[in-house]
């Protein structure tokens, strides 16, 4: 009888701020320590199907850490059989990330909405396709570092009743409407409070059954590094847009950055950019999809409506 033995799989934690590690494997559950960025260690076991936490998709590892077995979330981590590959950190930190970036097209989560508790809190509403939406600010001091939410925005169906919420997150509010396309609503999230910035955008596409939701930030931007408290890199990003048909162009780069022999650089120029992606966010029969196309340049596929864009851009200048 042959016997196969299992092969130990590890993890990193590639989070600026670390991750929580807690208790037991779920959101609520009491926090044992916080697992600092850079931390490796072995899975020890899984449990439970992939959710969405704050938009990224993970499901809960245990492992070991301080001497004590506990539960992480793995979306902020990078797994693998080799432990090698895992101590490369800044390839992994960046690179990781990056080839993931986009992968998954997200919906929110249901939402237990309490509306007769609205009159109590300053909040927003909006009415949109077949949605009311609500931005609450529940009126917490920004200082109080015990506030697990401090602002919420809430899609409730007219239809069906049901509604829905970015989960997990310190506070989001809504920043535009219908803007890029009509039927949308962009945000931007931060969170948590007290802790290392973990800051972003969202933009929500309104569907007549559903919501769906990427990452996405609006502002093109050119590429830089940050060291210190926020170590990190910027993409260098451009957008593009299609109104006719709701779709985004976006082609961008990832930075690759030097350590910085003074420590008291807070930003630099990167110094080469060693990745690409091509992406195409679009409508189609009532689904929102996203291609991805990885050190590949610009697709034949989009080269044309590519150019198109840019031109039509400079005739709107002139």
């Amino acid at each position: 009888k042959i016997k196969f033995t299992p092969k130990a799989h590890f993890f990193i934690v590639v989070r600026s701020e670390g991750t929580n590690f807690k208790k037991n494997p779920e959101v609520k559950s009491s926090v044992i320590d916080k697992m600092p960025n850079g931390t490796i260690g072995e899975i020890l076991e899984t449990k439970g199907s992939p959710f969405y936490n704050q938009g990224i998709r993970g499901m809960w590892i245990k492992t070991e850490f301080k001497g004590k077995e506990g539960w992480i979330f793995s979306g902020h981590t990078v797994t693998s059989s080799e432990k090698e590959y895992l101590e490369d950190k800044f390839y992994i930190k960046n690179d990781e990330w990056f080839i993931h970036y986009m992968e998954y097209v997200s919906t929110p989560e249901i939402y237990d909405l309490n509306e007769s508790e609205l009159s109590n809190y300053k909040v927003k509403t909006i009415q949109k396709k077949n949605y009311i939406i609500y931005n609450i600010d529940y009126g917490f001091p920004e200082d109080d570092c015990t506030v697990a939410t401090s602002k919420r925005v809430v899609f409730k169906n007219i239809h069906t009743g049901l509604s829905y919420s970015l989960q997990g997150i310190y506070s989001e509010t809504i920043v535009s409407e219908d803007d890029p396309f009509e039927d949308t609503i962009y945000t931007e999230y931060s969170g948590c409070n007290c802790c290392c910035p973990d800051n972003g955008n969202i933009l929500y596409y309104l569907f007549e059954d559903k919501i769906s939701f990427i990452p996405f930030k609006k502002q093109n931007s050119k590429g830089l590094c940050y060291y210190g408290t926020l170590e990190g890199v910027e993409l260098s990003r451009e957008n593009r847009y299609i109104k006719t048909d709701k779709t985004i162009l976006m082609k961008l780069k990832l930075p690759i950055c030097k350590e910085p022999d003074n420590p008291d650089i807070t930003t630099s120029e990167p110094i080469d950019y060693p990745h690409t992606l091509f992406s195409a966010v679009k409508v189609e029969n009532n689904n929102l999809i996203v291609e991805r196309f990885f050190d590949k340049g610009i697709p034949e596929s989009y080269r044309k409506i590519w150019i198109d864009s840019k031109e039509k851009k400079k005739i709107k200048q002139e």
